[in-house]
């Protein structure tokens, strides 16, 4: 298994990565910028900048599981590329974002689909 972490240069997706690396998990570490990562010795990094759609495929191949940092500008875009490319899970990182008005509006990207 192979899981995507995107947002990797933040707090939350770096301690993540330490954590599936000393539990044996493959892990990708993605972020806009991957040059700037540090993460575990043989973790693979890529660039994915969840703004532009462009980059999602590259990031998503062979990936089964993804732990998604909240950036809803291009949710639906990136939830149709990951059910394309065999995803199986997704964990979203939330935030208080979720109480905005229209945060329901955005929600529907990341359900499943029958």
């Amino acid at each position: 298994m192979t899981v995507l972490v995107t947002g990797s240069r933040g707090r939350v997706a770096s301690t993540l990565l330490g954590l599936l690396d000393a539990a044996g998990v493959k892990a990708r570490a993605a972020s806009k910028n991957p040059a700037d990562l540090s993460p575990p010795p043989g973790t693979d990094t890529v660039r994915c900048d969840l703004t532009d759609p462009d980059t999602f495929d590259t990031a998503l191949a062979g990936v089964e599981s993804v732990f998604l940092y909240a950036e809803a500008s291009h949710g639906e875009a990136f939830a149709d590329r990951a059910r394309a490319a065999g995803v199986e899970h997704v964990v979203l990182l939330s935030s208080s974002s979720v109480l905005a008005p229209d945060a329901a509006d955005h929600a529907e990207a990341f359900l499943p689909r029958p």
